[in-house]
């Protein structure tokens, strides 16, 4: 999969990414085939937030991926804004 660079981090970034929003209600057995096939395919951005099934998209993320986490970028995102921007 061809990926781009994102200016000013030196990252390269595939256009395709996984959202993990439906992962928490999907069997931990499939999320593992999708993820890995998703890597395997030259995906490499996957992202989730903490509120999709409180937590548990995270959890099976890091259950069926983690130990090829040099492989993707994850994202995680967040409705609580805490920090004044000026």
């Amino acid at each position: 999969m061809e990926k781009k660079l994102l200016k000013n981090k030196n990252i390269e970034i595939s256009p395709i990414g996984i959202g993990g929003f439906h992962l928490f209600e999907t069997p931990l057995k499939e999320v593992e085939k999708i993820l890995n096939t998703f890597l395997d395919e030259g995906g490499n951005y996957i992202e989730t937030a903490a509120q999709y099934g409180d937590g548990l998209s995270e959890i099976k993320i890091g259950k069926s991926v983690s130990s090829r986490q040099d492989e993707y970028i994850l994202a995680t995102k967040t409705h609580i804004r805490d920090k004044k921007v000026p």
